[in-house]
């Protein structure tokens, strides 16, 4: 999910398979436009649209990096066990990837410490680009 400076959401539907030589895919399947972002039948709208693509019996599980309300879990719940009977009643449904979440927290936490990690290298490569800041450093 994303959301534009004009309040428009765009919910981004992507899809992660694995081949018959067992190596894992990711692709996009579409970019839906969402007048109202922050409603709880956003998600299951855009879902509800890529199901329309023969994805029935073919969809195991579901998985977002975005909180959603408990109304907004029981929109698509129904939606998907209708399709998709291999969900098991929305069994399958994750209420939250941790694992994305995860990662976009370690990519900020890291983006965050570059900058001080940078000085420190241009304060290591300083004191040793000549002997006199170096003794200079050892000194102080």
């Amino acid at each position: 999910m994303w959301s534009s400076s004009q309040s428009v959401g765009y919910v981004f539907i992507t899809g992660h398979f694995i081949d018959a030589d067992w190596k894992l895919h990711r692709r996009l399947l579409n970019v839906v436009m969402e007048p109202y972002p922050d409603s709880d039948s956003t998600l299951s709208h855009a879902v509800a649209v890529c199901l329309d693509w023969s994805l029935e019996n073919k969809l195991f599980s579901v998985t977002y990096d975005q909180p959603l309300s408990e109304t907004a879990l029981e929109n698509l719940r129904p939606l998907l066990s209708n399709k998709n009977p291999l969900i098991l009643n929305g069994q399958l449904l994750v209420g939250h990837c941790m694992a994305r979440t995860l990662n976009s927290i370690a990519k900020e936490v890291l983006a965050a410490g570059s900058g001080v990690v940078k000085k420190v290298q241009d304060s290591v490569k300083y004191v040793k680009t000549s002997e006199s800041h170096e003794e200079k450093f050892l000194e102080l």
